[in-house]
């Protein structure tokens, strides 16, 4: 069986501030540069970039423009981030129930 040829990574080490700076250039407002630069370094650029998604103009065929709409902040793709997380953890208190139940029955 081969091997699968290793990949390689091209993209050069950014910055937290770099990275925000990314996100402004591409249209994102980001209100508080510190805060942002924080939370950047706590969950991470491509974390949060699923988040970035539904705030994302789209091109004509459906893919990534990279480009954000208009009015859309980086306090946006948090408010995705932390309902996420919720909804994340109300989900496995849940499951945990169901199988509490069915082991006990």
């Amino acid at each position: 069986m081969k091997s699968k040829p290793e990949k390689k990574f091209n993209k050069p080490h950014t910055t937290f501030a770099e990275q925000v700076d990314k996100l402004r250039e591409r249209g994102l407002t980001v209100l508080d540069t510190t805060k942002a630069e924080k939370q950047l370094e706590t969950i991470g650029y491509y974390r949060l970039s699923s988040y970035f998604f539904f705030l994302e103009e789209k091109n004509s065929d459906g893919s990534r423009s990279h480009k954000f709409c208009k009015g859309a902040t980086f306090d946006d793709a948090m408010r995705f981030y932390v309902f996420d997380q919720k909804l994340r953890l109300l989900v496995m208190e849940a499951i945990e129930r169901i199988e509490v139940s069915l082991r006990s029955s």
